[in-house]
C-alpha cells in the first residue's frame, strides 16, 4: 500500500478554516490558459466567455510519465470523495485512515462504477488548485449512497470572488482513449443536460439538503445569499455567476516525446489547441440553441489533460483504490 508523501492535512485544514489561498498544482504543468477570441478562431456565435486550460504532467527523470497524475489523485482524493462532516470526523485519525475512508466511497470499489471517477477527482483537483474553488457537495460521496438520487453534474463547487460575491461551478468530467468527433458529441450532450431546468432545480435542492455548503462557507450572510440563488434555479442572475468547467482526459502521445522538454510541451500545447478548435464549434452551436440569449452569460472552461496510457493509468487507479478500501 502506498502512503501519501505530500499529505492532504495541510489542504484539509485550509478547507475547514475557509482559507481560499491558491495552492500550486505541483507536478502538473499548465501549457495554455486562453480565452476563445472570435477573431482568431473565427467561431460564429462565440460569447468570448469560452476558454481553454491545457494541463499535462511534468517530466520525471527526463521522461514523460503519468506518475504525476497518481500524486495529483492522492492529494485530491479526500476532498473529492468525502463530505465536509466526514472530513472533519476522519481528519484526526491519520493520513492513511483519511485515504482509506475516501477510497471506500468510490463506485469502482463497490463494483458500481469505473475508472471514470479518476477524471472526476482530477476535475476536483484542478478546481481546487488552479481555480481556487471548494465543493458545495462531494458528488462522489453522495452518488455512492444507493438511496440518494445524486445525479446531474460531476462536480458542484463555489468560489468566493475578490469583491465578496460567489460564483458557482458545475462541472463535467470525461475519461477517453481518443477525443474525436464521437467523444465531442458525448461531452456536448452532457453539458446540455446540465441546463435542463428540472435537473438543475433537483441538483440545487440536493446541494442545500446536504448542508456541506453551509458548513464550508461558515458565513451566515453568504450562505443566505447562496440559498436564495440556488433556490431560484436557472434565473438570469444565476446564469451570470455560473461557470461550467469541462474536464477531458484523453490518451495523446506526441511524436516529440523523446525530444527535449520544450519541444514536447510545445507539441502538447498545439495538440490541445487543435482539439479545442474542433470542440468549440459544436459546443457553441448546440449550447446556443439550448440557452438562447442566456448563452452569453455563462463561462465555459474546457480543460484538456492528455495522458500517456489510459489503460495503465486506469489499472493503477482501480488497483490502488481497491487496496486502500480494504
Amino acid at each position: 500500500m502506498w502512503i501519501v508523501t505530500e499529505g492532504p492535512f495541510e489542504f484539509i485544514t485550509v478547507i475547514i478554516k475557509q482559507s481560499l489561498d491558491m495552492i500550486s498544482m505541483n507536478g502538473i504543468r499548465i501549457t495554455c490558459d486562453v480565452k476563445l477570441v472570435t477573431d482568431d478562431w473565427k467561431i460564429e456565435g462565440a460569447s468570448g466567455k469560452e476558454s481553454l486550460l491545457g494541463v499535462v504532467t511534468e517530466f520525471v527523470a527526463g521522461k514523460w510519465s503519468d506518475s504525476q497524475i497518481e500524486e495529483f489523485v492522492k492529494r485530491n482524493l479526500p476532498t473529492a470523495c468525502l463530505s465536509a462532516q466526514e472530513l472533519e470526523d476522519v481528519l484526526a485519525l491519520g493520513q492513511e485512515e483519511l485515504l482509506e475512508a475516501a477510497a471506500k466511497e468510490l463506485r469502482i470499489v463497490s463494483g458500481k462504477g469505473a475508472a471514470s471517477e479518476l477524471a472526476e477527482i482530477c476535475l476536483y483537483g484542478v478546481l481546487r488548485e488552479h481555480f481556487n474553488c471548494f465543493p458545495m457537495a462531494s458528488k462522489i460521496f453522495y452518488k455512492q449512497n444507493s438511496h440518494d438520487p445524486a445525479k446531474g453534474a460531476d462536480s458542484v463547487h463555489v468560489r468566493k470572488e475578490t469583491d465578496g460575491t460567489l460564483t458557482y461551478w458545475y462541472g463535467e468530467a470525461k475519461f477517453f482513449t481518443n477525443f474525436g468527433s464521437v467523444e465531442i458529441d458525448q461531452v456536448v450532450s452532457s453539458v446540455e443536460e446540465l441546463f435542463m431546468p428540472e435537473k438543475m432545480k433537483k441538483e440545487n435542492r440536493l446541494i442545500l439538503n446536504y448542508r456541506d455548503l453551509e458548513k464550508n462557507l461558515d458565513d451566515e450572510t453568504l450562505y443566505r445569499k447562496a440559498k436564495e440563488m440556488l433556490r431560484g434555479g436557472l434565473t438570469d442572475g444565476f446564469m451570470k455567476v455560473l461557470h461550467v468547467p469541462i474536464m477531458v482526459i484523453f490518451q495523446g502521445k506526441p511524436q516529440s516525446e523523446g525530444a527535449d522538454e520544450s519541444a514536447f510541451f510545445e507539441e502538447i500545447k498545439n495538440l490541445q489547441l487543435e482539439k479545442a478548435k474542433k470542440y468549440f464549434p459544436k459546443h457553441i452551436e448546440r449550447l446556443n440553441k439550448v440557452l438562447g440569449g442566456d448563452y452569453i452569460s455563462v463561462c465555459f472552461h474546457l480543460i484538456l489533460f492528455p495522458i500517456k496510457e489510459k489503460k495503465l493509468l486506469a489499472s493503477w487507479f482501480n488497483t490502488q483504490m481497491s487496496i486502500l478500501a480494504k
